[in-house]
Protein backbone atom coordinates (compact mmCIF):
# COMPACT_ATOMS: atom_id res chain seq x y z
CA UNK A 1 0.00 0.00 0.00
CA UNK A 2 1.46 3.36 -0.89
CA UNK A 3 0.57 6.39 1.01
CA UNK A 4 0.56 10.31 -0.39
CA UNK A 5 0.38 13.27 1.88
CA UNK A 6 -1.30 16.17 0.43
CA UNK A 7 0.04 19.43 0.70
CA UNK A 8 -2.56 22.32 2.77
CA UNK A 9 -3.76 25.46 0.54
CA UNK A 10 -6.53 27.75 0.16
CA UNK A 11 -10.26 26.85 -1.27
CA UNK A 12 -12.50 29.81 -1.60
CA UNK A 13 -15.45 28.03 -0.82
CA UNK A 14 -14.34 24.91 1.17
CA UNK A 15 -17.46 22.22 2.02
CA UNK A 16 -16.33 22.24 5.56
CA UNK A 17 -13.72 23.51 7.34
CA UNK A 18 -12.34 20.79 10.17
CA UNK A 19 -10.33 21.73 13.02
CA UNK A 20 -7.29 22.25 12.36
CA UNK A 21 -4.72 19.46 13.49
CA UNK A 22 -7.64 16.89 11.96
CA UNK A 23 -5.95 14.07 10.62
CA UNK A 24 -7.85 12.29 8.02
CA UNK A 25 -7.05 9.38 5.96
CA UNK A 26 -8.66 9.18 2.70
CA UNK A 27 -8.91 5.46 1.37
CA UNK A 28 -8.66 4.94 -2.62
CA UNK A 29 -6.57 7.35 -4.65
CA UNK A 30 -9.02 7.54 -7.65
CA UNK A 31 -10.50 10.63 -8.91
CA UNK A 32 -12.87 10.75 -6.31
CA UNK A 33 -10.36 10.34 -3.60
CA UNK A 34 -7.88 12.81 -5.30
CA UNK A 35 -10.13 15.36 -5.36
CA UNK A 36 -11.32 14.48 -1.51
CA UNK A 37 -7.87 14.72 0.03
CA UNK A 38 -7.68 17.95 -1.50
CA UNK A 39 -10.74 19.60 -0.65
CA UNK A 40 -9.67 18.68 2.95
CA UNK A 41 -6.32 19.66 2.63
CA UNK A 42 -7.18 23.21 1.43
CA UNK A 43 -9.75 23.09 4.42
CA UNK A 44 -7.05 22.49 6.96
CA UNK A 45 -6.63 19.05 7.65
CA UNK A 46 -3.73 16.73 7.69
CA UNK A 47 -4.62 14.39 4.99
CA UNK A 48 -3.03 11.33 3.74
CA UNK A 49 -4.42 9.38 0.40
CA UNK A 50 -3.83 6.08 0.75
CA UNK A 51 -3.72 3.61 -2.30
CA UNK A 52 -3.00 0.04 -2.61
CA UNK A 53 -1.90 0.19 -6.30
CA UNK A 54 1.92 2.11 -6.82
CA UNK A 55 0.05 4.61 -8.73
CA UNK A 56 -2.88 6.99 -8.60
CA UNK A 57 -5.81 7.46 -10.89
CA UNK A 58 -7.84 4.24 -10.07
CA UNK A 59 -10.04 3.27 -13.45
CA UNK A 60 -8.33 6.64 -14.95
CA UNK A 61 -5.06 4.31 -16.26
CA UNK A 62 -3.40 3.56 -19.73
CA UNK A 63 -1.33 0.64 -20.78
CA UNK A 64 0.34 -0.46 -23.64
CA UNK A 65 0.01 -3.59 -26.35
CA UNK A 66 1.57 -4.44 -29.23
CA UNK A 67 2.43 -0.34 -30.40
CA UNK A 68 -1.22 0.58 -29.14
CA UNK A 69 -1.61 2.75 -26.14
CA UNK A 70 -5.17 1.75 -24.42
CA UNK A 71 -6.69 4.14 -21.91
CA UNK A 72 -9.13 2.12 -19.77
CA UNK A 73 -10.83 4.51 -18.06
CA UNK A 74 -11.91 8.21 -18.83
CA UNK A 75 -10.48 7.59 -21.72
CA UNK A 76 -12.62 10.27 -24.41
CA UNK A 77 -13.22 13.62 -21.91
CA UNK A 78 -14.54 16.63 -23.93
CA UNK A 79 -13.92 20.48 -24.00
CA UNK A 80 -17.18 20.66 -21.83
CA UNK A 81 -15.49 17.90 -19.04
CA UNK A 82 -14.46 21.09 -17.03
CA UNK A 83 -14.00 19.50 -13.48
CA UNK A 84 -11.91 17.21 -14.80
CA UNK A 85 -9.42 19.19 -16.74
CA UNK A 86 -9.70 21.50 -13.68
CA UNK A 87 -8.00 18.80 -11.66
CA UNK A 88 -5.99 17.70 -14.11
CA UNK A 89 -4.20 21.31 -14.24
CA UNK A 90 -4.53 21.22 -10.51
CA UNK A 91 -2.10 18.06 -10.67
CA UNK A 92 -0.11 19.52 -13.13
CA UNK A 93 -0.93 16.74 -15.46
CA UNK A 94 -3.11 18.73 -18.17
CA UNK A 95 -0.02 18.18 -20.66
CA UNK A 96 -0.22 14.62 -20.71
CA UNK A 97 -3.73 14.86 -21.84
CA UNK A 98 -3.87 16.84 -24.66
CA UNK A 99 -7.56 17.53 -26.02
CA UNK A 100 -8.04 17.29 -30.26
CA UNK A 101 -8.77 20.73 -32.03
CA UNK A 102 -11.25 18.62 -33.78
CA UNK A 103 -12.65 15.19 -32.18
CA UNK A 104 -11.35 12.35 -34.26
CA UNK A 105 -11.02 8.47 -33.09
CA UNK A 106 -10.30 5.72 -34.38
CA UNK A 107 -12.73 2.64 -34.02
CA UNK A 108 -11.22 -0.69 -33.67
CA UNK A 109 -12.62 -4.49 -34.42
CA UNK A 110 -11.91 -7.97 -36.16
CA UNK A 111 -11.66 -7.12 -39.57
CA UNK A 112 -12.72 -3.78 -39.41
CA UNK A 113 -12.09 0.18 -38.54
CA UNK A 114 -13.55 3.18 -38.72
CA UNK A 115 -13.25 6.76 -37.88
CA UNK A 116 -15.10 9.23 -36.10
CA UNK A 117 -14.34 12.91 -37.21
CA UNK A 118 -16.38 15.99 -36.17
CA UNK A 119 -17.41 18.62 -39.37
CA UNK A 120 -17.39 22.27 -38.79
CA UNK A 121 -21.34 22.15 -38.34
CA UNK A 122 -22.89 22.79 -34.84
CA UNK A 123 -23.15 19.82 -32.54
CA UNK A 124 -24.59 17.15 -32.82
CA UNK A 125 -24.84 17.31 -36.23
CA UNK A 126 -21.27 17.64 -35.93
CA UNK A 127 -20.81 13.89 -35.92
CA UNK A 128 -23.84 13.35 -38.27
CA UNK A 129 -21.12 12.73 -41.48
CA UNK A 130 -19.03 10.09 -39.55
CA UNK A 131 -22.36 8.43 -38.38
CA UNK A 132 -23.95 7.96 -41.65
CA UNK A 133 -20.79 6.15 -42.85
CA UNK A 134 -19.77 4.19 -39.86
CA UNK A 135 -19.35 0.73 -41.21
CA UNK A 136 -20.49 -1.17 -38.06
CA UNK A 137 -24.03 -0.54 -38.64
CA UNK A 138 -26.62 -1.37 -41.69
CA UNK A 139 -27.86 1.12 -43.82
CA UNK A 140 -31.24 1.07 -42.22
CA UNK A 141 -29.56 1.93 -38.33
CA UNK A 142 -27.64 4.84 -40.21
CA UNK A 143 -30.37 6.19 -40.91
CA UNK A 144 -32.26 6.47 -38.30
CA UNK A 145 -29.15 7.65 -36.06
CA UNK A 146 -30.23 11.61 -37.46
CA UNK A 147 -33.22 11.47 -35.39
CA UNK A 148 -31.26 11.26 -31.83
CA UNK A 149 -28.97 13.51 -33.16
CA UNK A 150 -31.18 15.73 -34.11
CA UNK A 151 -33.58 15.17 -30.58
CA UNK A 152 -30.42 15.68 -28.47
CA UNK A 153 -29.84 19.17 -29.91
CA UNK A 154 -33.91 20.07 -29.00
CA UNK A 155 -33.56 18.96 -25.47
CA UNK A 156 -33.15 21.36 -22.43
CA UNK A 157 -29.88 20.35 -20.50
CA UNK A 158 -31.85 22.12 -17.57
CA UNK A 159 -34.86 19.96 -16.87
CA UNK A 160 -34.54 18.03 -13.87
CA UNK A 161 -36.86 15.40 -15.31
CA UNK A 162 -33.78 14.56 -17.67
CA UNK A 163 -31.96 13.36 -14.25
CA UNK A 164 -34.44 10.47 -14.20
CA UNK A 165 -34.78 9.02 -17.79
CA UNK A 166 -32.28 6.09 -18.56
CA UNK A 167 -30.05 7.15 -21.73
CA UNK A 168 -31.48 3.48 -23.09
CA UNK A 169 -34.42 4.05 -22.70
CA UNK A 170 -34.78 7.69 -24.34
CA UNK A 171 -32.89 6.17 -27.69
CA UNK A 172 -34.87 3.56 -27.71
CA UNK A 173 -38.02 6.12 -28.06
CA UNK A 174 -36.22 7.99 -30.60
CA UNK A 175 -35.34 4.75 -33.04
CA UNK A 176 -32.00 3.76 -31.91
CA UNK A 177 -32.63 -0.23 -31.53
CA UNK A 178 -30.77 -2.77 -29.06
CA UNK A 179 -27.76 -3.34 -31.63
CA UNK A 180 -27.52 0.24 -32.23
CA UNK A 181 -26.75 1.39 -28.66
CA UNK A 182 -24.39 -1.46 -28.28
CA UNK A 183 -22.47 -0.77 -31.06
CA UNK A 184 -22.33 2.98 -31.51
CA UNK A 185 -23.53 4.85 -28.27
CA UNK A 186 -22.28 2.76 -25.52
CA UNK A 187 -18.59 3.88 -27.19
CA UNK A 188 -19.56 7.43 -25.74
CA UNK A 189 -21.11 6.36 -22.48
CA UNK A 190 -18.81 3.90 -21.56
CA UNK A 191 -15.90 5.83 -22.47
CA UNK A 192 -17.00 9.42 -21.21
CA UNK A 193 -19.40 8.30 -18.35
CA UNK A 194 -17.88 4.79 -17.29
CA UNK A 195 -21.08 3.22 -17.81
CA UNK A 196 -23.14 1.29 -20.71
CA UNK A 197 -25.87 3.72 -22.12
CA UNK A 198 -28.96 2.06 -20.68
CA UNK A 199 -27.49 2.99 -17.06
CA UNK A 200 -26.81 6.55 -17.67
CA UNK A 201 -28.64 9.00 -16.94
CA UNK A 202 -30.05 11.06 -19.88
CA UNK A 203 -28.88 14.46 -18.29
CA UNK A 204 -25.04 13.55 -18.27
CA UNK A 205 -25.39 12.28 -21.98
CA UNK A 206 -27.16 15.31 -22.88
CA UNK A 207 -23.88 17.31 -21.47
CA UNK A 208 -21.48 16.94 -24.90
CA UNK A 209 -24.17 17.69 -27.16
CA UNK A 210 -25.23 20.78 -25.47
CA UNK A 211 -22.70 22.47 -24.57
CA UNK A 212 -20.10 23.80 -27.69
CA UNK A 213 -16.75 22.85 -25.73
CA UNK A 214 -14.56 26.27 -24.13
CA UNK A 215 -11.81 25.16 -27.08
CA UNK A 216 -14.30 25.85 -29.71
CA UNK A 217 -15.72 28.56 -28.29
CA UNK A 218 -12.15 30.33 -28.04
CA UNK A 219 -11.18 29.52 -31.10
CA UNK A 220 -13.98 31.36 -32.85
CA UNK A 221 -13.77 34.32 -30.37
CA UNK A 222 -10.21 34.91 -31.72
CA UNK A 223 -11.01 34.40 -35.33
CA UNK A 224 -13.71 37.09 -34.77
CA UNK A 225 -11.32 39.25 -32.86
CA UNK A 226 -9.38 39.38 -36.30
CA UNK A 227 -12.68 40.12 -38.39
CA UNK A 228 -13.40 43.39 -36.33
CA UNK A 229 -9.92 44.55 -37.11
CA UNK A 230 -10.25 44.49 -40.58
CA UNK A 231 -13.66 44.99 -41.37
CA UNK A 232 -16.71 47.92 -40.75
CA UNK A 233 -18.93 45.94 -38.25
CA UNK A 234 -19.48 42.16 -37.02
CA UNK A 235 -23.09 40.90 -37.56
CA UNK A 236 -23.34 37.23 -35.53
CA UNK A 237 -25.67 34.13 -36.23
CA UNK A 238 -26.65 31.83 -33.71
CA UNK A 239 -26.81 27.96 -34.96
CA UNK A 240 -28.68 27.05 -32.16
CA UNK A 241 -31.47 29.43 -32.87
CA UNK A 242 -30.83 28.10 -36.45
CA UNK A 243 -31.79 24.44 -35.65
CA UNK A 244 -34.60 25.74 -33.48
CA UNK A 245 -36.13 27.52 -37.17
CA UNK A 246 -35.69 24.93 -39.57
CA UNK A 247 -35.86 22.05 -37.10
CA UNK A 248 -37.81 19.74 -39.71
CA UNK A 249 -35.40 20.38 -42.69
CA UNK A 250 -32.54 18.96 -44.01
CA UNK A 251 -28.96 19.85 -43.19
CA UNK A 252 -28.11 21.23 -46.29
CA UNK A 253 -31.03 23.28 -46.80
CA UNK A 254 -31.18 24.54 -43.29
CA UNK A 255 -27.61 26.03 -43.42
CA UNK A 256 -28.42 27.03 -47.51
CA UNK A 257 -31.87 29.27 -45.85
CA UNK A 258 -29.15 31.08 -43.41
CA UNK A 259 -26.83 31.75 -46.06
CA UNK A 260 -29.44 33.30 -47.47
CA UNK A 261 -30.60 35.42 -44.38
CA UNK A 262 -26.71 36.44 -43.70
CA UNK A 263 -26.73 37.67 -47.10
CA UNK A 264 -29.45 40.52 -46.55
CA UNK A 265 -27.24 42.66 -44.05
CA UNK A 266 -24.42 41.95 -46.00
CA UNK A 267 -25.61 42.91 -49.53
CA UNK A 268 -27.38 46.22 -48.03
CA UNK A 269 -25.03 47.06 -46.15
CA UNK A 270 -22.15 47.18 -48.62
CA UNK A 271 -24.50 49.21 -50.99
CA UNK A 272 -25.43 51.96 -48.02
CA UNK A 273 -22.20 52.43 -47.01
CA UNK A 274 -20.65 53.48 -50.56
CA UNK A 275 -23.12 56.90 -50.26
CA UNK A 276 -21.82 59.40 -49.25
CA UNK A 277 -24.82 60.38 -47.30
CA UNK A 278 -24.66 57.93 -44.25
CA UNK A 279 -21.51 58.79 -42.65
CA UNK A 280 -22.71 58.29 -39.33
CA UNK A 281 -23.94 55.03 -40.09
CA UNK A 282 -20.00 53.68 -40.53
CA UNK A 283 -19.22 55.42 -37.48
CA UNK A 284 -21.79 53.78 -35.91
CA UNK A 285 -20.75 50.07 -37.22
CA UNK A 286 -17.29 50.95 -35.74
CA UNK A 287 -18.59 51.41 -32.46
CA UNK A 288 -20.17 48.37 -31.68
CA UNK A 289 -18.74 44.35 -30.96
CA UNK A 290 -21.17 42.86 -32.16
CA UNK A 291 -24.35 43.28 -33.99
CA UNK A 292 -27.70 41.04 -33.92
CA UNK A 293 -29.86 41.26 -37.43
CA UNK A 294 -33.44 41.44 -37.27
CA UNK A 295 -35.74 41.57 -40.75
CA UNK A 296 -39.24 42.52 -40.74
CA UNK A 297 -42.13 43.36 -43.64
CA UNK A 298 -45.37 44.81 -43.21
CA UNK A 299 -48.63 45.81 -45.55
CA UNK A 300 -51.47 48.18 -45.34
CA UNK A 301 -52.37 50.70 -42.97
CA UNK A 302 -50.26 49.55 -40.23
CA UNK A 303 -47.10 48.34 -42.57
CA UNK A 304 -44.68 50.47 -40.23
CA UNK A 305 -45.89 48.87 -36.85
CA UNK A 306 -45.78 45.43 -38.39
CA UNK A 307 -42.83 45.42 -39.93
CA UNK A 308 -40.81 46.93 -36.64
CA UNK A 309 -42.61 44.38 -34.86
CA UNK A 310 -41.27 41.49 -37.05
CA UNK A 311 -38.22 42.76 -37.36
CA UNK A 312 -37.39 42.58 -33.42
CA UNK A 313 -38.72 39.19 -33.33
CA UNK A 314 -36.95 37.66 -35.69
CA UNK A 315 -34.69 34.35 -34.02
CA UNK A 316 -31.42 36.25 -34.63
CA UNK A 317 -32.51 39.73 -32.90
CA UNK A 318 -32.23 38.14 -29.72
CA UNK A 319 -31.24 41.68 -27.32
CA UNK A 320 -34.13 43.02 -25.18
CA UNK A 321 -35.22 45.84 -27.13
CA UNK A 322 -34.98 48.29 -23.80
CA UNK A 323 -31.38 47.71 -23.65
CA UNK A 324 -30.25 48.69 -26.93
CA UNK A 325 -27.93 51.60 -26.76
CA UNK A 326 -27.06 51.46 -30.51
CA UNK A 327 -29.78 50.38 -33.46
CA UNK A 328 -29.29 50.95 -37.31
CA UNK A 329 -32.72 50.81 -39.61
CA UNK A 330 -32.40 49.77 -43.22
CA UNK A 331 -35.60 51.06 -44.71
CA UNK A 332 -37.04 50.04 -48.08
CA UNK A 333 -40.35 51.85 -48.84
CA UNK A 334 -41.75 53.46 -51.79
CA UNK A 335 -43.28 56.53 -49.83
CA UNK A 336 -39.45 56.91 -47.75
CA UNK A 337 -41.02 60.31 -46.52
CA UNK A 338 -43.19 59.41 -44.58
CA UNK A 339 -42.74 55.97 -43.98
CA UNK A 340 -38.88 56.49 -42.39
CA UNK A 341 -40.32 58.58 -39.70
CA UNK A 342 -42.88 56.39 -38.58
CA UNK A 343 -40.39 53.08 -38.39
CA UNK A 344 -37.95 55.60 -36.64
CA UNK A 345 -41.20 56.18 -33.57
CA UNK A 346 -41.82 52.42 -33.84
CA UNK A 347 -37.81 51.84 -32.64
CA UNK A 348 -37.70 54.71 -30.31
CA UNK A 349 -40.69 53.55 -28.62
CA UNK A 350 -39.09 50.35 -28.00
CA UNK A 351 -35.65 50.89 -27.22
CA UNK A 352 -35.71 54.60 -26.16
CA UNK A 353 -31.99 54.49 -24.70
CA UNK A 354 -30.80 53.47 -28.33
CA UNK A 355 -29.16 56.00 -30.75
CA UNK A 356 -30.18 54.89 -33.89
CA UNK A 357 -28.63 55.55 -37.84
CA UNK A 358 -30.74 55.08 -40.55
CA UNK A 359 -31.16 54.99 -44.61
CA UNK A 360 -33.32 54.29 -46.61
CA UNK A 361 -32.58 51.92 -49.66
CA UNK A 362 -32.07 53.56 -53.17
CA UNK A 363 -34.40 49.63 -54.70
CA UNK A 364 -37.96 49.94 -53.24
CA UNK A 365 -40.11 47.16 -52.97
CA UNK A 366 -43.14 47.25 -55.90
CA UNK A 367 -45.67 47.18 -53.47
CA UNK A 368 -46.91 49.03 -50.81
CA UNK A 369 -44.88 47.11 -48.57
CA UNK A 370 -42.25 48.74 -46.11
CA UNK A 371 -39.39 46.36 -45.54
CA UNK A 372 -36.43 46.65 -42.04
CA UNK A 373 -33.78 45.60 -41.48
CA UNK A 374 -32.53 46.15 -37.98
CA UNK A 375 -29.19 45.92 -36.80
CA UNK A 376 -28.90 45.79 -32.69
CA UNK A 377 -25.88 46.51 -31.06
CA UNK A 378 -24.74 44.06 -27.97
Amino acid sequence: MSSLPVPGGRNPDPPETPRKGVRVAVIGGGLAGITAAIALAESGADVTLLEARPRLGGATCSFSRDGLTVDTGQHIFLGCCSAYRGLLDRLGMAAHAPIQPRFDVTVLAPGKRAALKRRRVPAPLHMLPALLGYPFLSNKERARLALAALAFKRLDENDPKNDELPLGDWLAAHGQDERTRRVLWDLFSVSSLNVPGDDASLALATVPFTIEGPIRRQLAEAQLQLLRKRVDGVVTFSNDRLLQVARDLPLAKAFAALGAVMARPATTLSAVLARTDVVPLRRMLKQVREWRFGLGAGQEKHRCFLAVEEAYASPWFTSLPEELLQAIALISSSRPETDATEVLREIQMRSPKAAVAWAVQASPPEDDRVVVQLLGGV
